[in-house]
């Protein structure tokens, strides 16, 4: 959706009162003194309400009143500028703003008016222990919960981000990020709901971090937790993206075109995907617009696809690298349980364990379908997964899988190739002071537990043991 512009907050300057950086210091919201008010005076040469600001410089602070309720009933901002939702319960952020929560809740009433809680429009906007609750859009305009347009910033600090709605064209459940800057820190967001992209969160051109937090039990069309295009997000101490739900593909994180994404010491569990890629999806129109991903002491688990990549679904020239972390439990319907790896992308694995994975038809432990597609694994275990065929891997149409140091035992396939299976010409197979043990096959007839290649597919083995496998 398109942002709401600077030009289109001219038309409601008389609602905030003009200048931003009259008055400044610490305000609390009171009885006289509500959170609208005290958003205007913050940002306007004038008093609203009975709030009394302290001296006449910025930054400013609101301060809540500890465990209060803040339902607004109605919208602040109203109507419709160049096609975009401007209604919004409280005043646009167009200064250096910090709201002190206090625990307490800001929300829209059930039986009130669609509108969104905060837009961060010609600003920086700060919260700390505050929930952000129950906005909901429809149609045009975006972030229901919060909106971050160009060049502004967002800092949530022991933030819960709950129960945001965007229905139709909307986009950003709890929150919606163009071209701005976010910061999370020990945060939530969870059971928000976007028909179309991002039910936690939409970030677009921007920069992301997100620092001891949980995505979690949000639902998307696509991108159940984040929805990305073009930013750098890292994610990072124990933060938990977990059990939210897309209908089309990229249950826990999205990724679209230009991404740069870093992940470490935090954990992807239990999402699920009606399409592909349960826990990470991704997607780029060009090799020009690749994503890049970065996993370091991860745990990818008991995520799920419909379709194909349980646990990541990584194509279109993307890369990955992930290092000293587990990917356990992941499943998908149909090809690639762990990851579905195509169409000229790379992954590469370090120091990983792929376990207990399992797909419906091919690579319960993995998929590499295409020529261009590249995976080096080293110092890594595939265990313990499952297919009808190559239970551990699938090397398909002409991709290259690169084995060293590596261990491929007790995987299990229905037909062939319970530890590794390659069909296609230019298919290439290399394993280098690796080990394929204890694969088996389950089918009468069936045939290359350890390893099947077929179709003229290339197989090169170096100071390598493959035993104790059984058809």
């Amino acid at each position: 959706m398109p942002p709401i512009s600077k030009t289109q907050l001219a038309c409601l300057a008389t609602f905030i009162g003009g200048s931003a950086s009259a008055h400044a210091a610490i305000i609390n919201v009171d009885a006289g003194c509500s959170l609208v008010d005290a958003i205007q005076t913050a940002q306007s040469t004038n008093n609203f309400g009975s709030c009394e600001p302290a001296t006449p410089a910025e930054p400013n602070t609101i301060v809540l009143p500890a465990d209060s309720d803040q339902a607004i009933q109605t919208a602040f901002n109203n109507g419709t500028v160049d096609e975009q939702n401007l209604y919004t319960a409280t005043p646009f952020i167009t200064s250096t703003l910090t709201i002190e929560g206090n625990n307490s809740t800001v929300r829209k009433v059930a039986s009130a008016q669609r509108f969104r809680l905060f837009a961060v429009t010609d600003g920086s906007l700060t919260l700390n222990n505050l929930t952000v609750s129950d906005g909901v859009l429809a149609g045009i305009g975006s972030g229901s919960g919060i909106y971050v347009g160009e060049d502004d910033s967002l800092t949530l600090n022991n933030v819960t981000v709950s129960g945001n709605t965007t229905t139709s064209d909307s986009a950003g459940g709890g929150l919606f990020c163009l071209s701005g800057t976010v910061t999370i820190n020990n945060s939530e967001f969870s059971n928000n709901y976007s028909e179309q992209s991002g039910g936690a969160m939409f970030v677009s051109l921007s920069e992301a971090s997100i620092s001891n937090s949980t995505i979690t039990e949000n639902t998307a069309g696509k991108g159940g937790g984040l929805f990305l295009n073009e930013s750098n997000l890292t994610i990072s101490q124990n933060s938990l993206i977990s059990e939210n739900n897309a209908n089309s593909t990229g249950a826990g994180i999205h990724a679209s075109n230009g991404n740069s994404i870093g992940i470490s010491n935090s954990t992807l569990r239990a999402n699920h995907a009606g399409g592909n890629g349960g826990g990470i999806y991704t997607t780029a129109i060009s090799a020009a617009q690749k994503n890049s991903l970065t996993l370091t002491n991860t745990s990818l688990t008991s995520n799920s696809a419909t379709d194909s990549g349980g646990g990541v679904f990584l194509s279109s020239s993307d890369t990955m690298v992930m290092s000293n972390s587990t990917v356990h439990r992941n499943s998908a319907y149909r090809f690639g349980g762990a990851f579905y790896v195509f169409l000229n992308a790379k992954l590469e694995l370090d120091t990983v364990t792929v376990s207990g994975s399992s797909a419906a038809e091919s690579g319960g432990g993995l998929v590499l379908k295409g020529a261009g597609v590249f995976s080096t694994i080293s110092k890594s275990t595939i265990s313990g997964s499952s297919a009808n065929f190559a239970g551990g891997v699938l090397v398909q149409d002409g991709a290259n899988l690169i084995l060293t140091n590596s261990t491929v035992s007790g995987n299990r396939a229905r037909q062939v190739g319970a530890g590794i299976g390659a069909v296609s010409d230019g298919s290439y197979v290399r394993m280098t002071n690796s080990t394929l043990v204890n694969n088996s096959t389950s089918l009468a007839n069936s045939f290359g537990a350890g390893i099947s290649m077929q179709d003229s597919a290339e197989l090169e083995l170096f100071n390598s043991l493959v035993s104790g496998n059984s058809a």
